[in-house]
């Protein structure tokens, strides 16, 4: 503390298509994509974790690895600097770059591309109700005390690539939060652990409530 914080490390350098898809060859290689939920769910760089720009001071430390370089896929350019400069202040100080032209530079070149559901809560109503769909809450202890959707299994979003879901990796699974934004985190994590059917829940709990759909006590559901 008395010789201070370390120096911000720089601004990430841009890389073209073909430098980032080299480095993602590698092992222990870090990638973030900073866009929407609904954006990321469309469609992705395969292995990206989806970690929203104001999510990048804390989120981090429970989905990356400080110790591996992290290259970024942002929305816009300027969010790179942005997104580097919250990492550097939780000890990630390792920014490797930036995709320069964004996603959409990757798909034009025909690259590979992930994708993942998007489901609004009025079809996950419909089916959950038919028995066709798990639902992960990965909300923290006090948010699922105030209420979680019956049968949700929950698992706190930073212990979910240790513990993920107890089912088949082939099962439709649906990732919630309260709104979304750590709903489409989660679901990005799970096809890491083999997991293919994987849904981000749009509005989250939120949504849910406000559609005036049941919310139960965990230790009830």
């Amino acid at each position: 503390n008395e010789a201070g914080a370390p120096p911000f490390p720089g601004d990430p350098a841009p890389v073209d298509v073909d430098t980032l898809a080299r480095a993602l060859q590698e092992k222990g290689v870090g990638l973030v994509d900073t866009r929407m939920p609904q954006a990321f769910a469309g469609g992705h760089i395969p292995g990206a974790i989806n970690i929203l720009l104001g999510g990048m001071t804390v989120f981090p430390g429970w989905l990356l690895d400080p110790a591996q370089p992290v290259y970024l896929v942002t929305g816009r350019s300027g969010d790179a600097r942005a997104a580097a400069l919250y990492l550097a202040r939780i000890g990630f100080d390792r920014a490797a770059g930036y995709l320069c032209g964004g996603f959409e530079a990757w798909q034009d070149r025909g690259l590979p591309i992930d994708h993942l559901g998007a489901v609004s809560v009025d079809a996950l109503k419909l089916m959950h109700d038919a028995g066709q769909i798990r639902i992960v809450d990965v909300r923290g202890p006090d948010e699922l005390a105030e209420g979680i959707v019956p049968g949700a299994e929950p698992i706190f979003l930073g212990s979910l690539a240790d513990h993920p879901p107890r089912a088949p990796r082939d099962a439709p699974i649906a990732v919630m939060c309260s709104v979304g934004h750590r709903g489409s985190m989660g679901a990005s994590v799970l096809p890491r652990a083999g997991f293919t059917n994987v849904y981000t829940v749009l509005g989250g709990t939120t949504a849910w409530a406000n559609r005036g759909y049941p919310l139960v006590k965990p230790n009830e559901s």
